[in-house]
């Protein structure tokens, strides 16, 4: 597991889900009341103190009206090739 690709995308992860909180001008409880989580998870997944988890990230997806994807930086997930058939 390479620790240093790891912590960049908790924070990437953090820092995406601070703006959206911030852009909507929620608290965290008011986020958390959204999501269904406790407010101090989201606190310790804004500052990349937490792995969020499956069903975290897509109930705070639900919460703000957006794709998971749209946490994670647009270089993991680079537009796929089209595949050609191999015989």
């Amino acid at each position: 597991m390479d620790t240093g690709r790891d912590k960049k995308l908790l924070l990437h992860f953090g820092k995406v889900l601070k703006r959206l909180r911030k852009e909507r001008e929620w608290s965290l409880r008011n986020l958390a009341a959204e999501a269904g989580l406790e407010p101090s998870y989201i606190d310790k997944l804004e500052k990349a103190q937490s792995n969020p988890s499956f069903l975290a990230i897509i109930l705070l997806a639900e919460a703000f009206d957006i794709s998971p994807i749209e946490f994670f930086p647009p270089d993991l997930h680079p537009p796929k090739e089209n595949p050609t058939k191999k015989r």
